[in-house]
């Protein structure tokens, strides 16, 4: 029996904005292998007209390294953590785009009025300025755009009724608003928190009118659904 054919849908005229965890990409260590595979992805449907922004996080590598200053210095101040954490950020950052190699941006996204210059399919972005996560940087360059929607493509597979790693029980949640999700984290900003959208940007994308959708980052055939507007395993928050 042949398969059917999908339809192919044409490409949103708008870039995808894309929060790419750094838990995903060096977990513990590079994940090289997945970086090539998120690349050849991204190249494929760069390929086929659709556009990306990809806020790249600083996962581990942000958190043992303020870990490490709140040992030399214990009462280091919140904006000197965040400070640090953007810098991994950008050092994640600088190697995802470095592995695209044509086609790409040639610099990482760094402060909104770069957002004017964009001209390739393909545009990394990273931390802006300290007390910023980069989930709240994704919010704002939506904004900027005119975008609908931001991808969160993390660690966690869904937003769960709990922490999903400290209780193996958590219940996903596939559909919630803002305001449920905010009550399921905690209200202040923490330099390296895990929630899967902070609540700094939970806020920012429920005054925008912002559409989260949260994905296992490192399940790239599910991702590809999400870009193609196909059914997907995660959550959707809105509202």
């Amino acid at each position: 029996m042949q398969k059917k054919n999908r339809p192919r849908t044409a490409p949103p005229s708008l870039p995808h904005i894309v929060a790419l965890g750094g838990s995903v990409i060096a977990p513990d260590g590079v994940d090289i292998s997945f970086i090539k595979n998120f690349r050849s992805l991204i190249r494929r449907l760069a390929g086929r007209g659709h556009k990306f922004i990809i806020v790249i996080g600083g996962g581990a590598l942000a958190r043992e390294y303020q870990r490490i200053a709140t040992t030399l210095a214990s009462d280091a101040p919140t904006i000197e953590l965040d400070t640090i954490g953007m810098r991994a950020t950008q050092l994640n950052a600088e190697l995802v785009r470095l592995s695209f190699g044509k086609r790409v941006h040639p610099e990482i996204v760094n402060a909104p009025e770069k957002l004017l210059h964009l001209r390739d399919p393909i545009a990394i972005a990273a931390g802006w300025m300290p007390g910023y996560s980069t989930d709240t940087v994704a919010m704002r360059i939506a904004e900027e755009l005119g975008a609908k929607r931001v991808i969160i493509a993390g660690r966690p597979a869904f937003v769960y009724d709990r922490d999903f790693v400290r209780h193996p029980g958590a219940k996903p949640l596939r559909k919630l608003n803002w305001n449920a999700y905010r009550k399921l984290i905690s209200k202040r900003w923490k330099p390296g928190m895990g929630a899967p959208v902070d609540p700094v940007a939970a806020r920012r994308a429920e005054r925008a009118g912002l559409e989260a959708l949260v994905v296992r980052g490192t399940h790239l055939d599910n991702l590809a659904n999400v870009f193609l507007n196909r059914p997907f395993r995660g959550t959707t928050i809105r509202g």
